[in-house]
Formats: C-alpha cells, sequence, structure tokens
C-alpha cells in the first residue's frame, strides 16, 4: 500500500489529535511522537504490501487457473487475506 507523504502527513496528525483528545499521550514531543506515528504508518504499508503479494501467488499457484477480478478470485484474495492477518495477530 503505497501512500503518499502527504496523506501520511494527514493521517499521523489525525492520529495525535486522537490520542491528544483521548487523553492517550501526556508530556511528550511532537516531533518524535508525529515521526514514530509516520514509521509505524509506513511499516504497515509494506506489511500489507508483501501480504498482497504472497497472496496473489498464492492463488496464481492454485492448480485451476482463477482469473483476476472474477468472484471466486476476489472471495480467494479475502479469505487468504484473513488469514494471513490472522497469523499475524492483527
Amino acid at each position: 500500500m503505497i501512500l503518499s507523504d502527504d496523506r501520511i502527513n494527514f493521517l499521523s496528525h489525525r492520529a495525535l489529535d486522537v490520542l491528544k483528545a483521548k487523553g492517550g499521550v501526556q508530556n511528550f514531543e511532537e516531533k518524535k511522537l508525529l515521526f514514530g506515528i509516520k514509521q509505524a504508518i509506513h511499516e504497515f504499508g509494506a506489511l500489507l504490501d508483501g501480504m498482497d503479494d504472497q497472496i496473489r501467488q498464492k492463488i496464481a499457484t492454485l492448480k485451476r487457473q482463477v482469473p483476476e477480478g472474477s468472484r471466486e478470485w476476489d472471495l480467494l484474495y479475502r479469505q487468504y487475506f484473513e488469514e494471513e492477518l490472522h497469523k499475524k495477530g492483527l
């Protein structure tokens, strides 16, 4: 999942706003916290990209050909995606 720097900036500031509003952070350096949030977003995006590649490969190696975009392909993708999330504890 590739996000633009602007999108990541927006998401990190929104996350910080929510943390502040909920009292989730106290006595913090805003720049360090924003950096940490941005890093987490990048890492999560990389994780999702890796999972996407794995799932596409898994579907491609099935004995029968399942055309991408078909209902069956979408269902398999969703099923394998949920399995991978569960394996990773997410």
